[in-house]
């Protein structure tokens, strides 16, 4: 698909690729136990260097980097309630929710985002 993506971009113009996480340790223990019972088999995770290193393999040079959606995975479990509440109440969940920074953002979020420019 990337390649694709590449072929027919004009020289110069911008390709946004977005995927799960691989650092998502709560999403991929999710895709592993549910096996191909999980929605979106088969789903591949990246993280963000790894999808870097997919752009430049089709001829993209990776500009800026990205994540979504950080502790999304948590909606999704059981502990979700009690871990919230808790990190409500130690002011962890107010700290994590107002991250600006794109960095960290796309080694916590449940997605991960790469921007890349075709030469």
């Amino acid at each position: 698909m990337l390649a694709e993506h590449a072929r027919v971009c004009r020289r110069g113009g911008l390709v946004i690729a977005s995927t799960p996480n691989t650092l998502d340790l709560l999403h991929g223990l999710r895709r592993l136990v549910l096996g191909r019972r999980y929605p979106f088999f088969p789903e591949r995770s990246y993280s963000r260097w790894a999808l870097a290193r997919e752009l430049r393999s089709v001829g993209l040079a990776p500009e800026v980097a990205d994540g979504s959606a950080p502790l999304w995975s948590l909606r999704q479990s059981r502990v979700a309630y009690p871990l919230t509440a808790v990190m409500h109440k130690t002011g962890l969940l107010s700290l994590v929710s107002r991250l600006s920074s794109a960095s960290l953002l796309s080694l916590i979020g449940n997605l991960t985002l790469q921007v890349a420019r075709k030469p």
